[in-house]
């Protein structure tokens, strides 16, 4: 039922889509081990680029989404590399979908947030 895939539908099946079903079923051996794991916030890596995926904990197994994100970015290795500005509303919006939040960290981020200086001349002039 591929309207099923990425649902909560069914009472403990696996869901796929049809043409990843026939890519998966030569590469596994009959009676091997399968070991699901439930893991709502997902760290990618393309072209040198660090993308955040997360979706609702609708298990509740996760006491804070954030400190658990926190978590899995310093277990990799890059908490300093991205720009927690977009890791905070990637967190918030729990949507599923992977965002790039590459960047150089808090120090990036203060500078986006940060005003002019007074003596600097404002786009509008």
């Amino acid at each position: 039922m591929p309207l099923g895939v990425g649902r909560l539908v069914s009472h403990g099946c696996t869901r796929m889509y049809p043409e990843h079903i026939k890519k998966l079923f030569p590469l596994v051996p009959m009676g091997a081990s399968v070991e699901y794991i439930y893991e709502p916030a997902k760290i990618g890596f393309r072209q040198g680029r660090i993308y955040l995926s997360v979706h609702e904990d609708v298990y509740f197994k996760i006491r804070s989404m954030l400190l658990h994100v926190l978590s899995l970015l310093e277990e990799r290795g890059v908490a300093d590399q991205v720009n927690m500005r977009k890791v905070m509303q990637t967190v918030e919006e729990q949507n599923g979908m992977p965002v790039d939040v590459s960047g150089s960290g808090l120090t990036e981020d203060l500078a986006e947030n940060s005003a002019p200086e007074p003596w600097q001349a404002s786009p509008s002039n």
